[in-house]
Order: C-alpha cells, then sequence, then structure tokens
C-alpha cells in the first residue's frame, strides 16, 4: 500500500501520466489498472459483507440455542422468536447478495473501461502488441470464460514461446492462458533468447532466483511468476508458496518431467514469499519470491 500511495505522490510520475495518458503507454496502463480490480471486492462493499455475515453467525448461534432449550423444555413455544431470527438471517444474507451484485456491476464496468482503453493502443514495439492481445484475451475470458479464448489458441501459443526479454511481460500472461488450455506445454527460454541473441546480453541484468535448482522468474514480480525446476527430478512436485507468518497461500501438483509451472499471484499482498517443492513428501528445493508493486 505505501508503494501504491508513493507513486500516486510521484509528481514525476504523474506529469508523465498526464503526458501519456492519450498514447498507447496511457491506454495500456489504463487497462491494466481496470483488469487488475475485476473480482477484488470493494472496500465499502466489503465490510457490509464482513458485518452482515458476523450478524448471521450471531443469529444462527440464537436459533441453535433455541432449538437446544426447546428440546429440554418441550412445553415451551421458541417457535415465533425462531422465526424473528430465521428472517432476520434471510435480512442478511439478501444484503449480502446485494452486496455481490453490486460488485458484479462494478466489475462489468471495470472491464468495459479496460476493453475500451485497450482498443485505442496503436501498439509500436512487440511487448505493447503483446500486451494489446493478452488484455483483450483477458477480456474474453472475463467474458466467455475458456471457450472465449480457445479459437486463439495459436496465437496465445505464438507469444507464450517468445523469449521474455523480447516480448515483454504478456509473455508469462501468455502462458497462463496456455496452461488453461493445454498444460503439458513447456518453455525453453535459455534457448530462445540465446537465439534471438538476447538472453547472453541480459543475463547478468535480470532477476532471477536461483536456489539449488529452483528457478523464480521474474523476480520481483507482481502478477505472475514461473517457477522452473532446472534439475532432472521424475515424480509428482508439490509446489507451495508460503508469506512471511508460513501461511499457505498458493499449493500446486507438477508432473516434475515438465518442470516449468505459471502461478498467478496477482490477488498475492506486497511483500516476501517462501517458494518450496517437495518430491513424494521430501522437501527438495527452497527460494524466495519478492512481490512488488
Amino acid at each position: 500500500m505505501n508503494n501504491i500511495l508513493s507513486v500516486a505522490s510521484d509528481t514525476t510520475f504523474q506529469n508523465f501520466m498526464q503526458i501519456k495518458e492519450l498514447e498507447s503507454v496511457g491506454y495500456l496502463y489504463t487497462a491494466k489498472n481496470a483488469l487488475k480490480k475485476i473480482g477484488k471486492l470493494d472496500n465499502n462493499l466489503n465490510t457490509s459483507i464482513t458485518d452482515s455475515n458476523n450478524i448471521i453467525n450471531s443469529l444462527a448461534d440464537s436459533v441453535y440455542e433455541l432449538d437446544s432449550l426447546a428440546f429440554m423444555n418441550p412445553n415451551n413455544n421458541y417457535s415465533a422468536q425462531r422465526e424473528i431470527y430465521v428472517e432476520q438471517i434471510g435480512d442478511q444474507k439478501a444484503l449480502i447478495e446485494d452486496a455481490l451484485l453490486q460488485q458484479k456491476s462494478l466489475d462489468v464496468s471495470f472491464i468495459t473501461q479496460a476493453e475500451n482503453a485497450n482498443n485505442l493502443v496503436t501498439a509500436s514495439v512487440l511487448p505493447d502488441d503483446n500486451e494489446k492481445f493478452i488484455n483483450s484475451m483477458a477480456v474474453l475470458y472475463l467474458k466467455e470464460g475458456i471457450s472465449g479464448i480457445t479459437s486463439y489458441y495459436s496465437q496465445i501459443l505464438s507469444i507464450a514461446n517468445q523469449c521474455p526479454f523480447e516480448g515483454g511481460i504478456s509473455v508469462y500472461r501468455a502462458r497462463v492462458f496456455v496452461s488453461l488450455l493445454n498444460d503439458t506445454v513447456g518453455y525453453d527460454d535459455d534457448t530462445v533468447c540465446e537465439l534471438k541473441g538476447i538472453y547472453r546480453q541480459l543475463a547478468n541484468h535480470t532477476k532471477v532466483e536461483v536456489n539449488d535448482g529452483l528457478i523464480i522468474r521474474p523476480n520481483p514480480t507482481s502478477d505472475f511468476v514461473e517457477i522452473i525446476i532446472s534439475h532432472q527430478m521424475v515424480g509428482i512436485c508439490t509446489i507451495e508458496i508460503k508469506d512471511i507468518t508460513g501461511r499457505t497461500v498458493y499449493s500446486g501438483v507438477l508432473d516434475c518431467k515438465q518442470k516449468s509451472k505459471i502461478v498467478s499471484i496477482s490477488s498475492f499482498n506486497e511483500g516476501i514469499y517462501t517458494v518450496t517443492v517437495t518430491l513424494n513428501d521430501k522437501f527438495v528445493k527452497l527460494a524466495k519470491l519478492a512481490i512488488v508493486r
């Protein structure tokens, strides 16, 4: 949050965005921000839903107590009070449904905002072109689900197979979509980037966390991370990401022969995380991941 506030108050950044607001970089920035807001509860709605859930839990406890009293004292009639509690629970559920409908309406507006801004982009470089296309895939996916992007598989795969240093962060976003359509695809960035004459030039400047056969890239990251097992391993690997409190925020499995897995971390808070890989319930790899926005 402090990073967001500092960026918002950065005069240089504000001036830059004012100048570029009606250019491709500005439209891409607008689309990116709109897409990030989708699915994240508005603070006021989140508070409303939390309050209603707390009230429901309290009323449910009251109903349970009345039912217990009725069981122990069958001659007493608690039905009228019970009906009041049940009706109040229904009211709170209606408030939650209304809040969720409001959030859905907000999400629709964010999708429209992202789509409109993205359509205004006139890309002149490959990373911008990739970002515009993957943004359009994100919009389609949000509107229609997996069926909306199936016919674009070849174009998405083409971007996913690019050298990330050439194609930009959207290469990793493309790989997430590819994994939804075909989770058997692997990537050899070392060879692809080297063939482009890029890898050797940028290798010393690329922030990649390597820890005894476990590669995390990009690192730091903000939206997606690729977890690569560089050593030969056979079996099913379990990947876990834990925050600084030790709480597991992600858990997934991977056929170790595939070596690579893309994970979306857009919903994670900023901070330092630990990535661990276990094989047959035995710890084998560990690395640090930094999420910065």
